[in-house]
């Protein structure tokens, strides 16, 4: 009879690490092991650390000080302006947030010979944590060897697009987020003509399959697809919504909530104490397009119809909104 699986999942960098050949963490000590799993899993995974385990200890996820009545004004507001994602249904999930008593839930933080450090967050109802474990007990691999089912690219995709307005380890989560969009769109074995038409905006004469001219296209569709996320599952999209907004409440409100734009450039740039925006280096506006550019020119040049304005982009386009530095509409994501 084979022993029966644990309810708890590894996520983040370490279970990219096993989808990814050449994506290791750059010691072995590098990179911190996150996990979500129910309190009972939790605790017979520490035990089949054995002599391994060096400590652990529980803590609250959330701050227990948290205005959560006030943070719900900012989320509201928030929600109301998005243009890529669904607020009416990020507000509905924010209800039945709110009616979860935060002060139950927790994590476990602790330390093996082999792990620098390992996080657990606890599952609770009504929150994130139950529907990744729902989520990887139906669609993920279980490591034996591990204790863990792992998060697949999807899940990965999900939890890291979360956290994408976050300022916290916000390098790290962009980094990894667009490795597993390229990884996940590698995963595409055929394109058609009609699909490179619609991309490409080729006439279908020219459009075929066997020709070199053709396979260099869907090469670059490839690369213009690794901009965008992934089409996701109802589940995954509620869960991309709900994680963010628990992500607000550990990070104590909506960032950017609190820059003040109703003043003087120099008072923004210089003197804000909020943002600490003051420029130390500068760059040519046009520079910045040329160095976070995917392709061979910067998106946003094939999309301008006045190149000789500044604004003359449709904000309808659905990455110039993410790429160009200079546009001011809410990023796409």
């Amino acid at each position: 009879m084979s022993e029966s699986k644990l309810e708890i999942v590894l996520i983040g960098s370490r279970a990219l690490a096993t989808h990814l050949k050449d994506w290791r963490p750059k010691t072995e000590h590098e990179s911190d092991w996150d996990l979500i799993g129910t309190l009972q899993a939790s605790l017979a995974w520490m035990s089949q650390q054995g002599t391994q385990l060096i400590n652990f200890e529980k803590n609250h996820c959330f701050d227990q000080k948290l205005d959560i009545k006030a943070l719900g004004v900012e989320v509201e507001k928030d929600t109301s302006q998005w243009k890529h994602m669904d607020g009416k249904r990020a507000m509905e999930l924010w209800k039945s947030f709110t009616r979860v008593d935060l002060s139950k839930v927790d994590k476990i933080h602790g330390t093996t010979k082999t792990m620098r450090s390992f996080e657990i967050e606890l599952v609770h109802e009504g929150l994130s944590s139950c529907m990744i474990l729902d989520y990887a007990k139906a669609h993920c691999a279980y490591d034996a060897k591990l204790g863990a089912y792992v998060a697949d690219l999807p899940l990965l995709e999900a939890i890291k697009t979360s956290h994408a307005t976050v300022p916290h380890k916000w390098g790290t989560h962009m980094v990894d987020l667009h490795a597993i969009r390229c990884a996940l769109f590698q995963n595409v074995k055929t394109t058609t003509a009609s699909e490179i038409q619609h991309e490409s905006k080729t006439d279908t004469k020219d459009a075929k399959t066997d020709t070199k001219e053709t396979k260099n296209e869907i090469k670059e569709m490839k690369i213009r697809a690794s901009r965008y996320h992934p089409p996701r599952s109802k589940e995954l999209q509620d869960l991309v919504l709900l994680r963010r907004l628990e992500a607000y409440c550990h990070f104590g409100s909506v960032p950017g909530s609190k820059i003040n734009l109703n003043q003087s450039n120099d008072d923004f740039l210089e003197n804000n104490t909020v943002a600490m925006l003051a420029i130390d280096v500068y760059v040519k506006h046009d520079d910045i397009h040329e160095r976070v550019k995917l392709g061979r020119t910067p998106a946003y040049s094939d999309l301008r119809t006045d190149k000789s304005k500044v604004k003359n982009v449709p904000i309808t386009s659905p990455f110039i909104v993410l790429f160009d530095p200079g546009h001011d509409e809410q990023g796409a994501v």
